[in-house]
């Protein structure tokens, strides 16, 4: 057995705990959530999502400005590797996300996206980006803080993919700071842990057994300094979000091949630049002072 590699009876009783997490989601959101204020809903869902990850092992450090990140009336563009991103964000700000129209299909946690207010796209529709930018348009204006996964897809961390502009328009229209922010997961060594990474043909329960299987998990989320969106359109945005977190991962960028399809209708693969950068490189960013927050450890 790999020395990252948990062991049988481990995964089960995490299984068995994990199982239960999620009914008691369930439970409540079916019958009290809807009742909740919305500082109450936030609560809810930060304290649930530090109990799965430390259900799962994960271990968060968080760097960066996190603190300045405001999350009212804000964006968030953070590269996207797993479904646990989602998680380790909600558990630094009240947000809302924008995923795939087919999460929503997903067993019991498509429902519970939902409920939480999850914005939802069918990704091959060219005016379904229109729609959904109008909602987020509307979400920033009532205070929300939207999060968007640029890529449009996953990867398995060593990469980043070229990040679509088309989704940014909203904070362009409003005027609304962009933060970028770089998640990776590593084991205990610091190398790129692969199979925490949901891409190609892992199913839903795959992922989630491979997630199982682990040791221990070792995420890190940093917050890159703040783009403002006056004097900027949508590609630049993309553009500068993109070359931010590709510096603090050191990671470099794949173009899709001019003329592809991407998982975004109405972006030009050709829109995005090389991923040099004068933002400044992780070890810049301080580690999170406080525990609390910022650290999930079983």
């Amino acid at each position: 057995m790999s020395s990252n590699q948990a062991s049988y009876p481990k995964r089960c009783y995490r299984f068995s705990r994990l199982f239960v997490h999620v009914v008691y989601a369930v439970l409540l959101v079916a019958f009290f959530y809807p009742h909740f204020s919305k500082a109450r809903r936030a609560l809810f869902v930060k304290r649930w999502s530090l109990t799965l990850l430390d259900i799962l092992n994960v271990q968060l450090k968080v760097k960066g400005d996190w603190q300045a990140a405001k999350p009212a009336h804000s964006m968030l563009a953070a590269n996207h590797v797993s479904w646990l991103d989602v998680f380790l964000l909600y558990t630094q700000h009240d947000a809302r996300f924008v995923a795939k129209s087919e999460t929503r299909t997903w067993p019991v946690i498509g429902w519970l996206s939902m409920k939480v207010g999850t914005l939802f796209i069918e990704r091959m529709k060219r005016r379904d980006t229109a729609r959904i930018n109008q909602k987020i348009s509307q979400a920033l204006r009532d205070g929300d803080c939207i999060v968007v996964f640029p890529e449009g897809t996953t990867s398995d961390g060593t990469y980043l993919q070229a990040f679509h502009s088309s989704l940014l328009e909203p904070a362009v229209i409003s005027q609304s700071a962009l933060y970028p922010v770089a998640l990776r997961f590593c084991d205990r060594n610091g190398v790129v842990n692969t199979e925490v990474a949901y891409v190609e043909e892992t199913t839903l329960m795959g992922s989630l057994l491979k997630i199982l299987a682990q040791q221990v998990i070792c995420a890190e989320l940093i917050f890159a300094k703040p783009i403002p969106a006056q004097g900027k359109n949508r590609r630049e945005l993309a553009r500068a979000a993109e070359a931010a977190i590709a510096s603090l991962l050191n990671l470099s960028v794949r173009h899709r091949k001019p003329g592809t399809t991407g998982d975004f209708p109405d972006t030009l693969q050709t829109d995005f630049l090389p991923t040099n950068t004068l933002y400044p490189e992780p070890e810049d960013y301080p580690e999170a002072k406080d525990p609390a927050l910022t650290s999930v450890r079983k």
